[in-house]
């Protein structure tokens, strides 16, 4: 039984804090592989540019895995603000354009 935090159908390995490799998996399809590794570059290398694309590929993983709950909000445009995604479009939360 899972508990409220999710499913839990990501795999129970230990991430590697790699973006380039977790990037690398998303970009596959991966996405349950990709998981661990961006949650391991954001707790070992919070306050980086580079954290800020791994929260929002991390959610991107989780909404491709149908784990809504689990997608931070600044993946998901409810955050209340805009952030520019890593290819340099902007999310923009709904109802705000």
């Amino acid at each position: 039984m899972a508990g409220c935090g999710g499913t839990l159908k990501e795999g129970r390995r230990e991430g590697t804090p790699d973006f380039r490799a977790a990037k690398v998996e998303y970009d596959r399809g991966n996405y349950l592989d990709a998981i661990p590794d961006f949650k391991a570059y954001v707790e070992q290398y919070p306050g980086t540019d580079l954290t800020d694309d791994a929260l929002y590929y991390l959610g991107r993983c989780y909404l491709q895995e149908k784990e809504y709950a689990l997608a931070p909000p600044s993946s998901t445009g409810c955050s209340g603000t805009s952030r520019p995604h890593p290819s340099g479009r902007r999310i923009v939360r709904a109802g705000a354009v």
